[in-house]
């Protein structure tokens, strides 16, 4: 984990940051001050990358998300774009706070849910959102992953909760691949 001085903005070019979460304003405040130390989120990304998950391998996945990243900026930006129906002012920001769950997430998420491997509920709980962001999310990542030619391969499984999911990959299947 990154020390509370460091940069953030340094921190978000590393592949190992931590993905910290905070529920509340005071948990923050903490954080910063260095009163509290904020627990990490788990790898679940990992774990919910895995091959028989997917139906590709990781660097596959990665590929496809590195592929669908500038085109998925394009759309929020021309979304963002028609909301405010004119260009963004110069100096400001694009959000104070940064996404839910990163676009690594969101394709994963959709590629899940497009095999049928499970409902966008469980995907929720799995990544602990709401139903509505991951509804959000699939409503972004699916256009694009029909533009890039993807077709979901029918997962051999549905799992009707998060822990039946994760069950089913076992840790020696998330060290080995």
């Amino acid at each position: 984990m990154n020390p509370p001085h460091q940069n953030p903005a340094a921190a978000s070019n590393d592949p190992t940051a931590t993905t910290l979460r905070f529920t509340t304003v005071q948990a923050l405040t903490d954080y910063l001050s260095g009163d509290s130390s904020a627990t990490p989120r788990p790898d679940l990304p990992h774990t919910l990358s895995h091959p028989s998950l997917t139906g590709m391998s990781r660097a596959e996945l990665a590929d496809l998300v590195r592929r669908l990243t500038l085109p998925h900026a394009a759309q929020t930006e021309r979304l963002r774009h028609q909301r405010r129906s004119r260009d963004r002012l110069p100096g400001t920001r694009s959000g104070v706070f940064r996404q839910k769950i990163t676009q690594a997430e969101r394709v994963l998420a959709t590629v899940l849910h497009q095999r049928g491997l499970c409902k966008g509920d469980v995907l929720a709980q799995l990544f602990d959102v709401s139903p509505q962001t991951i509804g959000n999310a699939f409503t972004e990542v699916v256009p694009l992953l029909e533009q890039h030619g993807w077709t979901p391969a029918p997962g051999a499984r549905r799992f009707t909760s998060a822990a039946a999911l994760i069950a089913s990959v076992t840790p020696d299947d998330t060290s080995t691949c």
